[in-house]
């Protein structure tokens, strides 16, 4: 447990190795005290014959050094460490994005190196950007792993927060000629320092939108040429929506330096997201149900992943939500449910599914009139 605490905290800028183990020692002690003084008040109040040995009284556990208190020891650079850890814990731990994974990992890599060469003269500073290009369908992790990449360049030193500014274009595009670029202006002014996060950025490739977008789009250019050293710009979108995109400007080419494809998710993988979701809201599949509801979901999922529409990480969420409504009308009738069945989902919730499949075959929506 204290090789863990201490590998965390030489993250700390200026991190006092000795000072910070005779400070930790000191506190240990006291904590160690208080908890022990209080076991003896407590046992000695039923039985005053009690006698303790004088090795369980000095002897420091480990419940002892997680009652450290880090934070108020270390300030805010702990705790931005520890973030830091959990964003690199956070990014392995998704399910599937191996190539995504990589991908991030040599972004990070070169633009430190890069940075540094530049920091040296080394490489001419002109040529030098660490901007992103997110392609992807609708729910495969573009947002969660932007915000992951945010925590990650800040604890390496290239951006000033870890803060990530998300927007869309309609926040970028002002509804009167000249208020665009001061629109525009304005968000990167937000987002100055950290990450901005531009989603579905090939709207404003739209031209039929006339003047306006286009505004935007050379603001866009002329803000990350002016903040290329402290601000990350990541654009976020379909393949082939971005690919247009970036054809509405050849300055977009230069400035962006790393394009990861998101891929969509396989079958098994979705129902692992599925199951991740059940787990961290507190539900459970019933035992003898288990195997039968993930097979449903698959078959379900298979019908419709070919669809325009299909989200998914979105669909999981979306078949978790429908299931928890269905389990409350089952449970409704049922005087003063236990906690176990409150938080079990049986495989009738998910009758729903087949009904939910039949509409799903034909996603397109007819408008017009019949006789």
């Amino acid at each position: 447990k204290l090789t863990e605490v201490i590998t965390t905290v030489r993250e700390v800028p200026n991190f006092g190795q000795a000072r910070f183990m005779e400070s930790m020692s000191d506190k240990l002690i006291g904590i160690h005290s208080s908890n022990k003084l209080k076991q003896i008040e407590e046992v000695m109040s039923k039985n005053s014959d009690v006698n303790f040995l004088e090795e369980d009284v000095y002897k420091i556990t480990k419940e002892d050094v997680e009652n450290l208190p880090l934070d108020d020891m270390l300030g805010e650079e702990y705790k931005l460490a520890k973030n830091h850890k959990d964003a690199y814990s956070e990014l392995h731990n998704l399910i599937g994005c191996s190539s995504v994974k990589t991908a991030v990992e040599e972004f990070v890599a070169k633009s430190k190196v890069d940075k540094i060469k530049m920091d040296r003269n080394l490489i001419d500073g002109t040529s030098f950007n660490m901007n992103m290009m997110f392609y992807g369908s609708p729910g495969t992790a573009k947002t969660t792993v932007a915000r992951l990449v945010a925590r990650i360049m800040y604890d390496k030193g290239m951006i000033n927060k870890p803060k990530i500014t998300e927007v869309g274009a309609a926040d970028l595009v002002a509804a009167y000629v000249g208020q665009t670029a001061i629109k525009t202006s304005m968000v990167f002014e937000e987002a100055k320092g950290g990450v901005l996060f531009i989603d579905e950025a090939y709207s404003l490739a739209n031209k039929e939108a006339g003047g306006y977008n286009q505004e935007a789009v050379d603001t866009i250019i002329k803000e990350m040429e002016n903040n290329r050293n402290n601000t990350l710009v990541i654009f976020a979108g379909y393949k082939d929506k971005m690919e247009e995109f970036i054809k509405c400007n050849p300055g977009f080419k230069s400035r962006i330096s790393k394009y990861v494809d998101f891929p969509n998710y396989s079958i098994e993988e979705l129902i692992q997201i599925f199951n991740k979701l059940c787990k961290d809201r507190g539900y459970t599949l019933k035992e003898n149900d288990k195997v039968k509801i993930e097979e449903r979901i698959s078959k379900y999922l298979e019908e419709i992943k070919n669809d325009k529409q299909f989200g998914n990480g979105r669909e999981c969420r979306t078949i978790l939500e429908n299931a928890i409504n269905m389990q409350s009308k089952r449970l409704i009738n049922i005087d003063d449910p236990s906690n176990e069945e409150l938080m079990t989902l049986s495989y009738e919730d998910f009758d729903y599914l087949d009904k939910e499949n039949n509409f799903d075959k034909n996603r397109i929506t007819k408008i017009g009139f019949a006789v």
